[in-house]
């Protein structure tokens, strides 16, 4: 346990220095695999070099970052060490930014040069190597190391690489960047907890003191109602009566619902939630005199709109220009007519019969030719246009009606 709680509080280190021999290992492998790729002892030295300090620079790597957030949050540090720890820190994670920029771009092409000079047959040959010294060796457990030693190879590349996805360098240089700002918040906090001097973690404090002063159990007991404002849920339907009973014979609050005297609750606020008190009933209002009002406004329009018909559907032939005058009811209807029989006009000299648009008036609509422009005076305004000859009535249908 001991070393267990050593290993999960190491604050972890993020590596420059492995960045460096990291590329200085890759760029002697190239060599190596150039020159003399024959040269198996050195490619098992130098892989293995690289496989060591990159093991190192990812393991602290990550319990750098697991860290880092418990080192961000000093609810207890003094203003002036926080403030030196932000100077450390802040040009500690620069330093490894710039060379983690650096560095990547160099490792990936070193990268990508060394697959194109036979990687994968230095892989193996390293890893025939290492069981060397072992007491038995057959095929499965040479095809056991190749594969370990290629994994350990492509775990490599994906770190600076990435394969399609963020690299783990891209993802480090992402939470580094990152824990600037928060550490630049952490000190905000820190100044706005030295200004103010009061927060949650200060209010819950105090009341914690104040719960260890109780002199006993009843103060704890109304202490612990006026903080958190809990109180017994036999509070339903409270009126005078209840009260009174109440005072009569008293219920602690850890007596069961069970055991209690039942609860008499309205069907109405077990249903809705709500319990209305009785009242004045709603006013219903009488609608009569309105009613009558609109039957005798509609009566009013449709003698009008009568009259109007009768005095345009006569079944004569008129002239256009007889109808000089026209009141505004009996204008509308004069334009309808108009409208259907000049909307099936393709002939200037042709007789059109046709009926309204609601088809209740029969039209025979003439052309007058030579005929001066006919005027009908409304309202509105003039209306003006060609002569015509027309024969209004009223259709088949509602003269059988």
């Amino acid at each position: 346990m001991a070393l267990f709680h050593t290993r999960l509080e190491a604050p972890g280190e993020l590596q420059t220095q492995a960045l460096a021999d990291i590329r200085s290992h890759l760029g002697a492998l190239e060599d190596i695999l150039t020159t003399a790729p024959e040269d198996v002892a050195r490619i098992h030295q130098t892989v293995t070099l690289i496989f060591t300090r990159f093991n190192g620079l990812a393991e602290q790597a990550r319990s750098f970052i697991g860290s880092l957030q418990r080192s961000l949050d000093l609810q207890a540090a003094p203003v002036e060490d926080f403030l030196d720890y932000k100077q450390h820190l802040i040009g500690y994670l620069e330093r490894f930014l710039l060379e983690l920029a650096v560095s990547s771009g160099d490792v990936v092409t070193r990268l990508e040069r060394l697959t194109t000079v036979g990687i994968e047959a230095a892989l193996d040959s390293a890893a025939d190597r290492d069981l060397a010294d072992q007491l038995r060796q057959d095929e499965d457990s040479r095809l056991a190391a190749r594969t370990r030693w290629r994994r350990r190879w492509h775990g490599l590349r994906g770190w600076f690489v990435g394969d399609g996805a963020p690299s783990q360098a891209q993802l480090l240089r992402a939470r580094t960047r990152s824990a600037i700002p928060a550490l630049l918040h952490a000190l905000d906090r820190l100044h706005d907890r030295r200004l103010k001097r009061s927060d949650r973690v200060a209010d819950f404090r105090s009341l914690a003191r104040w719960f260890a002063l109780s002199p006993d159990d009843s103060y704890a007991h109304s202490l612990w109602h006026a903080a958190f404002l809990l109180a017994p849920s036999r509070h339903l339907t409270v009126d005078d009566a209840t009260l009174a009973a109440r005072d009569a014979a008293p219920v602690p609050p850890t007596t069961r619902w069970l055991d209690d005297e039942p609860m008499r609750i309205h069907p109405r606020l077990r249903s809705s939630g709500r319990l209305h008190l009785p009242g004045r009933r709603p006013v219903v209002l009488d609608h009569g005199l309105e009613k009558i009002e609109l039957r005798r406004r509609l009566a009013a329009e449709a003698e009008q709109l009568e009259q109007a018909r009768r005095l345009i559907a006569t079944g004569k032939a008129r002239r256009l220009s007889e109808f000089a005058a026209l009141p505004d009811g009996a204008f509308s209807i004069m334009l309808d007519c108009l409208g259907s029989a000049l909307a099936r006009r393709f002939d200037p000299q042709a007789v059109i019969r046709c009926t309204s648009g609601d088809g209740s008036l029969m039209i025979i609509c003439e052309p007058l030719m030579d005929a001066p422009e006919a005027t009908m005076t409304t309202s509105s305004g003039s209306f003006r246009g060609p002569d015509l000859l027309l024969t209004i009535s009223e259709s088949w249908s509602r003269e059988q009606v």
